[in-house]
């Protein structure tokens, strides 16, 4: 059994949790012990009369030691009088040898560190030189360090695959903990944002986000957008023009350990300068005239980035055509394209010249509405469905029967990105 190593940031909190436990509990010893091969490796409460320091290593192997049981049995121990408690001989039979013993301990308190496969990779301990019971109090105590512990073992193994992850991929990767701070950054994220390795200060993650920020043609959107995804269990994404003319595309997401509970945030980054030329032909559906999808999600993003930058509303409307499905099934996808490029020439008479008319997928339509409220979209979606549902349309000779569902979304500051719009009016349409 292999710990994971431990960096200093988790080291120096686990010494702070055993120094309070060692204040609080009156025990003569308070530690972790890690299990490193054939090794304990210890952090312990600091102190002139602790007897064991941080960084110590003890042997693991048949010694005879509290936690060697613990980790054994993967199950919670109590010993007040080793020489006279038969249980723990019984799981001990090297109990003489015990190490602990030698250093005057004969009060012990130990609980496991369980990983997600059940098994025990350490232990949180009390120990005192006289023989007695460590009481609730306490006990609750060490169970709280025990979850701490385990919590941050859980970051830890999620940041490894993270660091693998960033080794193998041709895209930038920065990798942000809960604090915030820096805890990777692949070669290839520097070289993007043409970073030194001095200039990513890893404790004060709001320090390097000025430092990114500076390189972009609008600091203040980009500065917003990655305090905002700090906070945020969405995804998220923004197309960030850079001052050398360079524009790179963000996406980014929550990370989360083995059990799914958010730690941190991680970024990626690719360079989509060489594909700016293809986009701006591809802005267009060439069936409907009407704005592509991907166009339609990057205008989304530079709204909900100007909406909570100056304050702005914006509104999006969903329309599902339902009854479009069945026209194509019934008479082919060369009439269905026909049939939707007359709706979408319908909804383009009633929209303004500052909305977005875009066609997401293909029953699916959406209209972002810049600078309007829940009023204004709602007066808008109505116009709309009025302009399909009382309209005559056609699927190559034959009627066909179409009605439009739509779902309505308003841009609150409680949302972080323009997904979290999308998904609530994807919700609406349902309803």
């Amino acid at each position: 059994m292999r710990s994971t190593r431990i960096p200093a940031s988790i080291r120096e909190k686990w010494q702070r949790w055993t120094d309070l436990l060692a204040s609080i509990t009156k025990a003569s010893a308070v530690r972790v012990a890690l299990a490193d091969g054939d090794e304990l490796l210890l952090v312990a409460a600091s102190g002139e009369n602790q007897p064991y320091k941080t960084g110590e290593r003890l042997a693991l192997s048949d010694s005879g030691g509290y936690c060697e049981s613990v980790l054994r049995s993967a199950d919670r121990l109590s010993v007040h009088d080793p020489e006279g408690d038969l249980t723990w001989h019984m799981l001990s039979p090297n109990w003489k040898r015990n190490p602990d013993m030698e250093r005057g301990m004969v009060a012990y308190l130990g609980l496991p560190i369980v990983q997600p496969d059940g098994s025990a990779c350490g232990t949180v301990s009390l120990l005192g030189r006289e023989r007695t019971s460590f009481g609730a109090q306490a006990e609750a105590l060490l169970a709280e360090f025990r979850t701490v512990a385990e919590q941050d073992l859980k970051m830890l193994s999620s940041e490894a695959m993270c660091h693998a992850f960033s080794q193998g991929t041709s895209e930038g990767v920065l990798l942000v903990d809960e604090r915030p701070a820096v805890r990777e950054c692949n070669q290839r994220f520097l070289d993007l944002w043409q970073l030194g390795g001095g200039e990513i200060d890893p404790d004060h993650f709001t320090g390097t986000i000025r430092t990114m920020a500076a390189k972009t043609t609008d600091p203040e959107v980009v500065e917003q957008h990655f305090r905002s995804q700090l906070s945020s269990a969405d995804e998220g994404g923004l197309s960030i023009e850079l001052c050398d003319g360079r524009t790179l595309r963000a996406r980014s997401r929550p990370a989360r350990d083995e059990s799914g509970n958010v730690w941190g945030r991680v970024w990626l980054f690719s360079d989509e300068t060489m594909d700016k030329g293809l986009d701006a032909l591809t802005t267009v559906d060439a069936a409907t005239g009407l704005t592509t999808r991907t166009h339609f999600l990057n205008v989304g993003h530079q709204e909900v980035s100007r909406a909570k930058r100056y304050g702005k509303e914006l509104s999006l409307i969903l329309m599902r055509l339902d009854g479009f499905s069945r026209a194509v099934q019934d008479h082919g996808r060369e009439a269905g394209d026909v049939l939707l490029a007359k709706i979408a020439e319908s909804g383009q008479q009633v929209v303004r010249n500052l909305d977005i008319f875009g066609r997401l997928e293909n029953e699916l339509l959406g209209v972002l509405l810049p600078e309007t409220g829940q009023e204004g979209a709602s007066a808008m979606a109505q116009r709309l469905q009025a302009v399909v549902n009382d309209g005559e349309h056609l699927a190559g000779a034959e009627p066909v029967h179409i009605k439009v569902q739509v779902g309505i979304a308003t841009f609150s500051r409680e949302m972080s990105t323009f997904e979290s719009l999308l998904s609530l009016a994807e919700t609406a349409t349902t309803l």
